[in-house]
């Protein structure tokens, strides 16, 4: 029984060492972050992550001309509670903005479907900080309607409001406040209870 014991541990320990994602769909993901400059997506997991349960890509080479964004993002659920809590630290050392989802100072800028919950409150707030739609709301698939996500802790790593592509057909957008037309935001979600991190990059 303790051979048979110790033979599942080393398993484990083995399975979670060795990356089990198809080679092509690995080599995909790793092409896909290369579309964006390093300093945006260097807090993303290098190689896809066995853990990972849901990812999208919308492409900075088609801005413009086939959508009003560009970003990426993948959900990644974390077995080990050290490496979940080690993660959590180091990333929260790195933020310029920590809060929880339900802030009202966070401006969601939309990708797709109807936002719902998605006012910021400027009485509330020293300052309005952008976040992506898809870092801070689920989507109800029959309806195409995002609402807010509870008790989950977002550090945002970095943002800016200029346009970094320097496009000339960049499409402005009009649900932001003044001066927003164009920016970026990066970072990352936290769900304590579920253990899982949502790496994030919107650019607008």
């Amino acid at each position: 029984m303790n051979k048979v014991f110790h033979f599942l541990i080393v398993t484990l320990i083995l399975s979670s060492c060795i990356n089990m994602n198809d080679p092509k769909d690995q080599a995909r993901y790793i092409s896909n972050l290369k579309l964006f400059n390093h300093n945006l997506i260097n807090h993303f997991p290098k190689k896809l992550p066995n853990g990972y349960f849901e990812r999208s890509m919308s492409s900075p080479n088609l801005i413009g001309e086939y959508g009003h964004f560009a970003g990426t993002h993948i959900k990644v659920k974390y077995i080990s509670k050290s490496e979940f809590t080690g993660l959590k630290l180091k990333y929260s050392r790195q933020a310029k903005y920590r809060c929880k989802s339900s802030d009202s100072c966070l401006v969601v800028i939309k990708s797709h479907g109807d936002l719902l919950d998605s006012k910021y409150d400027l009485k509330l707030c020293d300052e309005l900080v952008p976040i992506a739609q898809y870092a801070i709301d689920n989507v109800d698939s029959f309806d195409d309607q995002w609402k807010r996500q509870e008790d989950q802790d977002i550090l945002i790593l970095d943002w800016s409001l200029e346009d970094i592509l320097d496009r000339d057909n960049l499409i402005s957008k009009d649900e932001v406040p003044l001066g927003w037309e164009h920016g970026f935001s990066k970072g990352i979600t936290l769900n304590e209870k579920n253990q899982t991190i949502n790496y994030w990059l919107i650019i607008w």
